[in-house]
């Protein structure tokens, strides 16, 4: 059974949104605090190789404080020491558990500490420029990733965009859905599957359980060839020649 209707082109912003564009967008954003982060982090790393006192400090304490498992636990030191200025700090840091078992009550160990807050100490010089070494290396794998994340989307989404617009038109027939998406064990995210006139099989983007009442099995539906896939009317719109043709149940209407 067929069903006409017209449909506006989607606009470029919209489609890049619905291939995922926004959370390449988002992970974008995170990218850039990451690298303001790592700069951060580096111009604290040579403050604190450059200016760090270091001073003896003793383990007056130790603690553990219990999670839910033993993966959980988290360990602190209590350390005494005192500072250039003469003043004393009792000091509680989290540690590592291996730092943990190191150190034993009454040990004595080397600190490295800023005059303007000796609360915040470490014990290597070289701590904070460690850390900043490890997102520097985490950056250098996810952004060449994020950059073939940006360009699949860019991709697809230029090519729906002119395929709607000046690629061929042509018939399908839906064939079936895929559930993509599960809430509660109850489907609520869905792919429409289809065949178009020619035999090619394609798959539409993500939709809802609407969409399964209004396109049931073998209902014919209109197709655009992009360079890359089929692009179904209902997800890309239609073009003015082509109002009336196969696809959206009702009567013949501008939505």
């Amino acid at each position: 059974m067929a069903y006409r209707y017209y449909k506006p082109p989607i606009r470029l912003s919209r489609l890049f949104v619905r291939l995922g564009g926004l959370w390449v967008l988002v992970a974008g954003v995170l990218m850039m605090i990451g690298f303001l982060w790592l700069g951060a982090s580096y111009d604290h790393g040579a403050t604190f190789q450059n200016s760090a006192v270091a001073t003896e400090a003793t383990v007056v304490r130790r603690d553990i404080d219990r999670g839910s498992g033993n993966e959980w636990d988290k360990h602190y030191l209590f350390l005494d020491f005192d500072t250039s200025k003469g003043r004393e700090e009792n000091v509680r840091k989290k540690v590592s558990r291996s730092k943990y078992r190191e150190f034993k009550r009454g040990a004595t160990v080397t600190v490295y500490y800023l005059e303007k807050n000796p609360r915040s100490f470490q014990f290597s010089r070289k701590a904070p420029t460690n850390r900043a070494r490890w997102m520097q290396v985490a950056i250098a794998i996810l952004a060449p990733l994020w950059l073939m994340w940006l360009w699949l989307a860019g991709r697809n989404t230029i090519d729906g965009y002119l395929a709607v617009r000046h690629g061929p038109a042509l018939n399908g027939r839906v064939s079936g859905a895929k559930v993509v998406g599960e809430l509660n064990k109850k489907p609520f995210l869905y792919r429409i599957t289809w065949w178009a006139e020619d035999g090619r099989r394609g798959t539409s983007l993500l939709t809802g359980k609407i969409a399964l009442l209004k396109f049931p099995k073998d209902t014919e539906i209109l197709l655009f060839r992009g360079k890359r896939r089929d692009w179904w009317a209902d997800d890309v719109g239609t073009r003015n020649k082509h109002a009336g043709v196969p696809g959206v149940p009702g009567r013949s209407k501008r939505i």
